[in-house]
Order: structure tokens, then C-alpha cells, then sequence
């Protein structure tokens, strides 16, 4: 099949060429106006218990709640004198109608949780209106933009606040980071082919691949919400996926061209070859992050769905435009050679020093496979004392001003309103009848009891309805964690209900979701690389290796982010501090991510080992073939994941910098440990098991290109 499409290509090259490029100016034109049609949230599933709490309190209390928090301080008056009041009033007085639902101020609750402990700043909290957070955030943006005080210095946060911060620092660093991955990646394909045509072509088809991809995304914003906050994520999917099969797919092509009498003979043995390990990889990749659509959770699906897309644009555009620039450049490719600094000026170098480690390691197999194990397993040592928590504040930049307010409200306030763990109780008669008053004080002598609980307070009382508010400590703590736990196992109040909210109860729906349907993605995950990868190499054996090695080298992964992020080493070197905690999803997507990697170089070695072995049958020389052959490629590869990453991890938020430390750890050592030691070591002592099929296989010969 590949081969008549090789063939194809090649007979239809211009048409090919102009059709695809048409097509892709379509949708990379869509790509430029898709930012305004994602959306805001989808951190959690849409009925998780902390959602539902939140809907119960905008429908039935507005003021027991607040989305944005309007912290206003003085340097000169106190919340007690009336000249402070009527500002806050005022401001508040004059925003625009139709925005806000419900305010609740010092001055109209008589809270003392909204008075600093100078009393010179105050809290108002905002009910927005909007039926989604989406329409909350951009009403936000408008309250934001008409609050106006003279004498007040006003600061935002709240979980609007943070979430709206979030996605504006998203916006900005995509821009910047792609003006600045572009280039570095064209350097690094320049020491990898010393030809400026064929270094430019990788690059060229890996923007061409996100353009289109984020062109694509539009009309599915459709049939689906897609989370604002997954762009970045899969921008560094698409563009190092893209950039590393095109690459596979150039360097086959000057390889076939010494070897071949034609290009129209090296472009379709190209085709067939690498392009078929790059459509089997992408197709691979792209089922294993569809993984991630089994968690009911919009940011989850998002990442999973579009970065499928892009993978699947990847498997077209490597077996059809690439092609065609091939063979309409043909021996072009090498134009503008660049000569490295003599030093470096070693023909055939790669391909001697990964012959020397595959002769290395298959002399030595078993003390070299323990040594690796062994390390790999201390580097995910961390992980196993990882703690996950909701995002929060920490995940924005320090000097970001939505992290200043959040902190000022921890420092400044006696009952700081984001570590609130926020009770939403349904009672069975009204609240404001004598036996509704009763039932409202019992329960909230009752939640102060909990261990663990400092302070619990009743915010807002009407109709059936009561706010409570208990404090114990920090959101992310373990102890706001066991009292979220404690309140839920509760019996609520006689024909009631109780519903628990805050950021500790994100963080523990998080959490649950993730562990009741891991083990679904794991098994989906499991077995689609095992399909794929039986399918392309006719092997029982090496799939089950290849899952096995993924694994481990995850845990080094993990462990790392774990040891940088949540413990706080050598945090100033990826731009960071110290979060005390990983975001609850980073585990799964980063999984997923680094698995996809994993199938990835795990296709490019296998597939030059399985070539070799169908030539001449010999375990030991087709595994120190394969290396030779695939070693410069996929380290090239790795060293253009790596670049992208280490650009992306520059990101002011937290989570995308996590998930690029983390993939950059894991594409590092999967580069390194697993591909030069791991995986030869143990195909060596697995000998002729590595090749049992339960079909037997006819020994194939390469098959040379003939034009009708």
C-alpha cells in the first residue's frame, strides 16, 4: 500500500503539492480567530460534587459565595471610618448592570472574615453573572475593566481571577514561544544535517502541522468545548511530534538517494519505509492520547482529542506534501551545505559511536540492564511521596497580580476566602423558622468539631438553604484534604443534603475521578500499543518489553517533577518556586504524553533492527545494525523534542512548565538509558524470542521501485 502511494506521489507530485498546500492555507486561515471560540474551566467532570456545590450556592444563596474576590486597601483609613465605605459602596454602586448577580461586603454581612487584621483592606465578593464559566470570566474582564476607586488600592483574585490570569498568560507565552522555538529547532537540524533545504523542511512541515491543527480545531469547538488552557500543551505535542517524523522521513530520503539510480526510486522506498514508521508511530501516538477522553474532564478531552488531530494531520502530510517536496527537490535536498568547525567534521561519527555502544552493552547484557533498572529506579524514588493538589494561585507567575491578592488574603486575613472549605447544607424545613434556626446552629457547632477544623462559621442563611465556612489550614494541606473527606462522611442534617465546595474539594474530586479511571486508561493504553506495535514488527515479545520500558522510564519522570516542583530543588533553573504539590492531572496527561514518545523512538529503532533481521536473520548484528542506523535519527529527534520543550517550559504557568520539565526528563532518558542500554541489553538476552510470531513470516528482501 505504502508503495503504491509512493508511487502516486511521485507521478502527481505538483498536483499533490499544490493541492496540499491549498488545503493547508484554508486551515491554518481558520487557526488565527480559533483562540476566541475555546472556552474557560473544565478542570473538573461537570458533576463532581465541588461543581455541584458551586451551582447550588449561585442558585439558591448568591451571597454564600463569591467567583471574584475585590480586595480594597488603605494606606490612610480603616474599614470603620465612613469615607472608606462609601468608596467601596460607590465602586461597586456604579459598574455596569447586568454583570453582577450578588456583592457581599463587611459592611452588608457583618463578616468578620471580610476585615484585615489592621483593618485597613477589605473583601467584597462577586457573584458574577453567566451560565458557564466561559461567560463569568469575560463578565469579569468587564467588571475588571469599569471598577474605578480614587482613593482605594484594588486587587482581584478568586477563582474567576486566577482562572482569567491563567489564560491570558497562556495567550502570551504561545506567541512567544513558538518566535522562539522555531528558530532554535532549525539550528539544531542544521548540526543534524548540514544542509540548509533540508533542515528547513522538518521545521517548515512542523509549523505547517500545528497551523493546521489549531485551523482544525475550530469547527470542533462545534461539537465540543475546548479547554483554552490545552492549546499550549498540544502546540508542544503537534510541533515536536511533526518535526520529529518529518525528520525520520528527510533523513530516509538522503539515505535512499546514495543507494538508489533515481529520486522517483529513493522518494518511494521513503514512502514505504519511513513513511510507513511514521504513519504506524503518529496512528500509534495519536490512539494512546486518546486515553485521555476516558476522564470525563474538558481540559482531558481536549488535550486528547487535539493533540489525535494533530497526529493524525502528521500522518498525512509525511506520506503526501512531504513526498512531493522530496521529489519535486530531489537531490536539491543537500543545497547550501553547511560545514561544521573541523573538530566535529567526522563522517560517519554517529554512526560509529552507536555501533561501539550496541557492541558494548550486548558483551556485557545483564550487568548493563541491571545498572540501568537500578537507576531509573532511584530516580523515581520521589514520586512515591508526591502529593497532588487543585491549581491554584501558585500556578501563575510569583509577581503575577492575581497571586500577590491571593497571598495578601493569607497573610492579611484571619479567614483566608480561597483556603475556605465552603459547606453548602439543604435543610428539611426553612432556615429562618425557630426549628430551622436550631438545626442551622446544631450543624455548625457539629462541623466544628471535626478534627482539624479551626473555625466554622455560617455565611449565608435563606429558604432551605445555609452556607457554611470551616478553615483548616492551607487548601493544599493534608489536613484541608481529611476535613473535606470527614464533612462529606457526615449524615446530613434530618431531609437534607450537604454538598462540599473550595479548592480542597476540587483537589479531592481531582484526585477520585483520576483514581477510579486510571486503571480504564491504562488498559486502554496497554493494549492499543500492543496491537500497533505487533502489527508493524511481527513480534509477541518486544511490545511487551517496549510497555514495560515505558514504565520505567516514566517513573524517572515523575520523580523529577516531584523532587523539582513539590520538593523545590533546583527549582530557579526551570523558573519556578516551590509548589508544595503537582497538579492532580499533570500525572495522567503527562502518562499519556510520554508514552506516545516512547512508542515513537521505540518505532524508529525496531523498525531498522526488524529490517535488518528479515535480511539476514542474526539477533546480535540486526540489534547493532538497527543502532547504527536509527541511533543519529531519533537522538536528532530527541535533541528537537528537547528544544521544544525546554522553549515551552519558559511558560509563566506552572502547569505547562511542569509538563515540559516532565516530558524533557522523560524524552532525555528515553533517548539515552532506555534506547542505548534498556532496550538492546534485553533484546540480547531474549535472542531468537525476540522475533516469535504465532504466523509464520516469509524473510522479505527490499523491494525495488519499477515505473509502470
Amino acid at each position: 500500500m505504502y508503495e503504491a502511494l509512493g508511487r502516486f506521489v511521485v507521478r502527481h507530485r505538483r498536483s499533490t503539492l499544490l493541492l496540499g498546500l491549498g488545503l493547508a492555507a484554508i486551515a491554518a486561515s481558520l487557526g488565527f480567530s480559533s483562540f476566541d471560540r475555546f472556552t474557560y474551566g473544565g478542570e473538573l467532570q461537570r458533576d463532581a460534587e465541588s461543581l455541584r456545590a458551586a451551582e447550588e450556592v449561585r442558585t439558591h444563596l448568591p451571597q454564600g459565595g463569591a467567583d471574584v474576590l475585590v480586595i480594597y486597601r488603605s494606606t490612610r483609613q480603616t474599614i470603620d471610618d465612613p469615607g472608606f465605605r462609601a468608596e467601596v459602596e460607590s465602586s461597586l454602586h456604579d459598574l455596569p448592570t447586568g454583570l453582577v448577580v450578588h456583592a457581599v461586603t463587611y459592611w452588608n454581612s457583618g463578616a468578620l472574615m471580610f476585615a484585615s487584621g489592621d483593618r485597613r483592606a477589605t473583601v467584597a465578593g462577586l457573584t458574577l453573572t453567566g451560565a458557564n464559566e466561559t461567560e463569568r470570566t469575560k463578565n469579569y474582564q468587564r467588571v475588571r475593566a469599569a471598577l474605578r476607586t480614587e482613593a482605594l488600592s484594588v486587587a482581584y483574585t478568586g477563582p474567576i481571577a486566577v482562572r482569567e490570569a491563567m489564560v491570558t498568560a497562556t495567550r502570551e507565552d504561545m506567541a512567544r514561544t513558538e518566535m522562539l522555538a522555531f528558530p532554535l529547532i532549525f539550528l539544531v537540524l542544521l548540526l543534524v544535517f548540514r544542509s540548509l533545504v533540508a533542515a528547513l523542511l522538518p521545521v517548515v512541515t512542523g509549523g505547517l502541522i500545528l497551523a493546521v491543527t489549531l485551523g482544525l480545531m475550530r469547527p470542533l469547538t462545534e461539537l465540543m468545548d475546548i479547554s483554552v488552557l490545552a492549546v499550549n500543551s498540544v502546540a508542544v505535542l503537534a510541533l515536536a511530534v511533526a518535526v520529529d517524523a518529518a525528520l525520520f522521513v528527510v533523513s530516509r530520503f538522503r539515505e535512499e538517494l546514495a543507494r538508489q539510480s533515481t529520486v522517483d526510486e529513493a522518494v518511494v522506498v521513503t514512502v514505504a519505509t519511513a513513511g510507513r514508521t511514521g504513519v504506524f508511530s503518529c496512528l500509534t501516538i495519536a490512539v494512546v492520547i486518546l486515553g485521555l477522553t476516558f476522564i470525563p474532564i474538558g481540559l482531558t478531552r481536549s488535550i486528547g482529542v487535539c493533540a489525535a488531530l494533530a497526529m493524525l494531520v502528521g500522518a498525512v502530510v509525511c506520506v503526501t506534501l512531504l513526498p512531493a517536496v522530496l521529489a519535486v527537490l530531489g537531490h536539491r535536498v543537500d543545497l547550501v551545505r553547511f560545514r561544521l568547525p573541523s573538530p566535529l567534521r567526522r563522517p560517519g561519527a554517529g554512526d560509529r559511536f552507536w555501533g561501539k555502544v550496541g557492541r558494548a552493552v550486548l558483551a556485557e547484557p545483564v550487568g548493563y540492564l541491571i545498572a540501568a533498572v537500578v537507576t531509573l529506579a532511584i530516580l523515581t524514588t520521589p514520586f512515591l511521596h508526591t502529593t497532588l493538589g487543585y491549581p491554584d494561585q501558585r500556578s501563575l507567575p510569583a509577581q503575577n497580580p492575581a497571586r500577590l491578592a491571593t497571598e495578601q488574603l493569607r497573610d492579611d486575613f484571619a479567614l483566608p476566602a480561597a483556603d475556605l472549605v465552603q459547606v453548602v447544607t439543604r435543610f428539611g424545613e426553612p432556615v429562618d423558622t425557630p426549628d430551622g434556626k436550631v438545626a442551622v446552629g446544631q450543624w455548625t457547632r457539629q462541623l466544628t468539631t471535626i478534627p482539624g477544623a479551626r473555625i466554622a462559621v455560617t455565611a449565608a442563611a435563606a429558604g432551605h438553604h445555609a452556607v457554611q465556612y470551616v478553615y483548616s489550614g492551607a487548601a493544599e494541606s493534608a489536613t484541608a484534604l481529611d476535613t473535606v473527606r470527614r464533612i462529606r462522611a457526615l449524615p446530613p442534617p434530618a431531609g437534607g443534603e450537604v454538598l462540599v465546595s473550595g479548592a480542597a474539594a476540587m483537589a479531592l474530586d481531582g484526585y477520585e475521578l483520576l483514581r477510579d479511571r486510571l486503571p480504564v486508561v491504562l488498559l486502554f493504553i496497554a493494549v492499543t500499543a500492543f496491537l500497533m506495535l505487533a502489527a508493524l514488527l511481527k513480534s509477541v515479545l518486544l511490545p511487551l518489553k517496549a510497555l514495560v520500558v515505558s514504565a520505567l522510564s516514566l517513573g524517572a519522570s515523575f520523580g523529577a517533577l516531584t523532587w523539582i516542583f513539590q520538593d523545590g530543588h533546583l527549582v530557579w533553573l526551570v523558573g519556578a518556586t516551590k509548589t508544595g504539590y503537582l497538579d492532580v492531572l499533570q500525572p495522567i496527561i503527562l502518562l499519556v504524553a510520554l508514552i506516545g514518545f516512547s512508542m515513537d523512538y521505540e518505532f524508529i529503532l525496531l523498525s531498522r533492527i526488524r529490517e535488518h533481521y528479515s535480511e539476514t536473520g542474526d539477533n546480535n548484528a540486526s540489534i547493532v545494525a538497527g543502532l547504527q542506523r536509527s541511533g543519529p535519527v531519533f537522538t536528532g529527534a530527541a535533541v528537537v523534542v528537547l528544544v521544544v520543550v525546554a522553549v515551552f517550559a519558559s511558560s509563566d504557568i506552572v502547569f505547562i512548565k511542569q509538563f515540559c520539565v516532565g516530558l524533557f526528563v522523560g524524552v532525555l532518558v528515553d533517548a539515552t538509558l532506555v534506547r542505548a542500554v534498556l532496550v538492546p541489553s534485553s533484546m540480547r538476552l531474549l535472542g531468537r524470542a525476540n522475533w516469535w510470531w504465532p504466523v509464520k513470516t516469509a524473510r522479505t528482501e527490499p523491494r525495488q521501485f519499477r515505473p509502470n
